[in-house]
């Protein structure tokens, strides 16, 4: 007598689904764990270097931090393009926290961020530790207003940093590129496109939008088995900053969602 195939496979799905859990919770402990580390060298760096800036110290040990940080999350990651000069503004899309981490990894860059990651636990101490610029939305003047980081933003580049902002204002789903706002980009400087895109089965659990925690979504990325991010550099753009925003935008699209070719 022949067995039904969903009775052959039941006990595969069944081991399959506690493997995924395990290695879900694995993550989670190390990636706690990496956490706690970077917490400690914070302190540590506060007591036995009080003359220097926490972020002058953090700043060499980012990518570091970072690429260890992507391999207990799970993600792989690539990189085509030619690394930016130094001193040179960044624009990418922005798909999730994660973004941070893989392009961190990759490039030292400053970051550009919404004031709400500040309050977030430990990360938001860290982020703030390593010379993150913390940006809140919708206020034009004032501390923290898009005025004051545009010039703040002017600052690190006259001083040979990169600086990586996320024009977009917000996360999106990954399926299509929301206006790049203009609002921050100083008059005087290039700027360079960079194409985020992750791929893999794991892919849809990447997108942080609505609701969404850093904790639930964190939890969610953990279980994936199959995720990879790609970082495309493009070529500078110049002109005013409108005109870079709306350039840095078509470019970026054009590699995340090229046209499809058509035979005649």
């Amino acid at each position: 007598m022949q067995m039904p195939v969903a009775v052959l496979y039941k006990p595969l799905a069944v081991g399959w689904k506690s493997w995924r859990r395990l290695r879900q919770g694995l993550r989670f402990v190390l990636i706690l764990s990496w956490i706690g580390c970077g917490l400690l060298a914070l302190i540590l760096l506060r007591l036995l270097l009080p003359w220097r800036t926490v972020e002058r110290c953090l700043q060499p040990l980012m990518p570091t931090w970072m690429r260890v940080a992507c391999l207990f999350i799970g993600v792989g990651i690539s990189r085509a393009g030619a690394l930016p000069a130094a001193g040179s503004l960044l624009l990418s899309n922005h798909v999730s926290w994660l973004d941070i981490v893989v392009i961190g990894a990759q490039l030292p860059v400053r970051f550009v961020a919404k004031s709400e990651v500040r309050h977030w636990p430990i990360i938001g101490l860290l982020a703030a530790s390593a010379g993150t610029i913390f940006l809140q939305r919708g206020k034009r003047t004032g501390d923290n207003s898009s005025e004051q980081i545009r010039s703040k933003i002017q600052q690190l580049l006259n001083a040979g940093e990169t600086v990586l902002l996320f024009p977009e204002g917000t996360t999106g789903c990954g399926g299509e590129l929301r206006h790049f706002h203009s609002r921050l980009l100083p008059a005087d400087k290039a700027v360079v496109p960079l194409a985020l895109a992750y791929r893999g089965r794991g892919a849809a659990a990447v997108p942080f939008i609505g609701r969404d925690t850093f904790a639930s979504s964190l939890w969610l990325i953990l279980a994936e088995h199959d995720l990879h991010a790609h970082i495309q550099l493009l070529p500078a753009i110049s002109g005013n900053p409108k005109q870079q925003a709306s350039a840095a935008q078509c470019a970026v699209a054009a590699v995340l969602y090229p046209m499809p070719t058509v035979e005649l």
